[in-house]
């Protein structure tokens, strides 16, 4: 019924050059277009070539008793050089648009004590290394002047309560990074703290085998 003449009215000629037919429904409320969006939205896209091997590949090299980090790990090894891109992440960065956003901006920390790169050099003798990271900043505190002032004003009675009802030396790294500047300005900004790596227990550096 849906290509009747009585019920769509189309150009037979151009549906027979493309192959396709034509269906029409009028729309009658909103969660309609909700629901015929979603429908083509969610369509899984077609796999690729190397997706198709790499699932073959995989599949010879465990069994039911592989452990799942194991599967995890041989997937992960096999996506080092590529991986396959969805059409929207494709069209995304083709125009040079955000495809992961956040309404919070992320303050890096490594716990480590690793340094991040630059994103732009101006020269090829410029060094790619951050000239400072958060960590840091938070590490060695008491060698920053803006870290100094704020605890003698606290002492002398100058800053009301603190900003956390606390001394600056019982600030958490996580504060820190929440409240203040690298220099130690008490600035607050909609940002949360990105630790990496995560450890599910409290670092001890004295422990005898700490990395």
């Amino acid at each position: 019924m849906r290509n009747h003449p009585d019920l769509n009215n189309h150009i037979a000629e151009i549906l027979n050059l493309l192959g396709a037919n034509v269906d029409q429904k009028c729309i009658v409320s909103y969660e309609q277009v909700v629901q015929y969006l979603l429908k083509y939205v969610l369509k899984p896209e077609k796999q690729s070539n190397f997706f198709i091997s790499l699932k073959t590949a995989i599949a010879k090299k465990t069994d039911e008793e592989t452990p799942l980090s194991k599967t995890a790990q041989k997937v992960l090894m096999s996506c080092v050089d590529q991986r396959d891109m969805t059409t929207n992440e494709c069209f995304l960065i083709a125009h040079g648009l955000p495809y992961v956003e956040f309404n919070q901006q992320p303050h890096t920390v490594n716990l480590k004590g690793s340094f991040g790169a630059k994103n732009k050099v101006k020269n090829e003798a410029e060094n790619i290394v951050e000239d400072s990271n958060w960590q840091e900043s938070y590490w060695k505190k008491e060698e920053i002047e803006g870290y100094k002032k704020l605890c003698s004003d606290y002492e002398a009675g100058n800053v009301p309560a603190t900003v956390l009802n606390k001394h600056l030396r019982d600030l958490s790294l996580r504060e820190f990074l929440c409240n203040f500047t690298k220099k130690w300005k008490y600035c607050t900004a909609n940002v949360f703290s990105y630790f990496i790596p995560t450890f599910s227990y409290i670092v001890n550096k004295n422990k005898k085998y700490h990395e």
